[in-house]
């Protein structure tokens, strides 16, 4: 059934002769997501995807809570670029400099910098972003705050990419 509403959507899967790997898996079960990551590693690989680990960070903001002792913290994937611990950044109307930069896995270890693909828990953020809301690090505390501005006036406080490369 899934492979049929596939290639109704012009999406032709390796099984029925086409290019595109199919992965059956259940999240809720938790199965086959072992297949699943080998399956899109190969694919990165054999498509030489590669991204770019310099420059400012670009990610996304994938949850946001206040925590006691560290105020707002932001669990965000890094995307482009490479996030440095007291980089300046903007996240949809919220904007704020890097205190804390912590791992997401069991160790919870501090990082000075995090690369492409790295998801990271930040803190720092002077208002509680939404999930989604795009992540920029930006040279300085007054073009984070000519960003956040520009993203109120133009977006409704979701898209910050282009606020923050022409604020």
């Amino acid at each position: 059934k899934v492979m049929m509403q596939l290639l109704e959507h012009g999406v032709a899967v390796e099984e029925m002769g086409g290019e595109v790997p199919l992965v059956g898996v259940s999240a809720t079960k938790r199965l086959f997501l072992d297949e699943l990551k080998e399956a899109v590693l190969l694919q990165a690989e054999l498509l030489e995807l590669r991204c770019e680990e310099d420059g400012p960070a670009e990610g996304v903001v994938l949850e946001a809570t206040t925590q006691k002792g560290l105020g707002i913290v932001a669990t965000v994937l890094v995307q482009r670029g490479c996030l440095r611990a007291q980089d300046h950044v903007t996240a949809g109307m919220s904007w704020g400099k890097v205190k804390v930069l912590q791992a997401t896995d069991a160790s919870q270890s501090r990082l000075r910098q995090a690369g492409p693909s790295v998801p990271v828990r930040l803190s720092g953020l002077r208002t509680l972003p939404r999930t989604g809301d795009e992540l920029i690090a930006v040279p300085s505390e007054a073009r984070a705050k000519q960003a956040r501005a520009a993203v109120g006036m133009h977006a409704g406080g979701h898209d910050c990419r282009w606020a923050c490369r022409w604020a």
